[in-house]
């Protein structure tokens, strides 16, 4: 995404995460947006952009989404875009070091 001035904005996009879990293998929804483009909706509609590709091009039975659990926002943007959390999905990310705080992640899904 670039804005009107041609800045880098951010990204939304499909990925197959390249650690294994409990969930793996798996394809993720992600978004990373510049804190100057957050509360516009463009996560919301560039993710239902990605979902719909996911679901109706590559017939995906299911995507996953995932963050650190302290990261309200993109949690508040899954439920928005219809994914489910289970707390017994929730995972130490092993590539964030023991004791990280950002190591504890939570874990969303949504089915086709």
């Amino acid at each position: 995404m670039v804005d009107v001035n041609g800045q880098f904005g951010g990204f939304t996009g499909l990925a197959e995460p390249k650690f294994t879990a409990h969930f793996t293998p798996c394809v993720e929804i992600g978004w990373r947006l510049r804190k100057e483009f957050w509360g516009k909706g463009i996560a919301f509609a560039a993710a239902q952009q990605a979902m719909a590709y996911a679901f109706t091009e590559l017939k995906l039975a299911e995507l996953v989404s995932f963050t650190t659990a302290i990261n309200l926002r993109s949690r508040r943007l899954m439920d928005r875009l219809g994914f489910s959390h289970d707390p017994n999905d929730d995972f130490d990310h092993p590539d964030i070091a023991a004791g990280h705080p950002l190591r504890r992640h939570v874990l969303y899904r949504v089915f086709a």
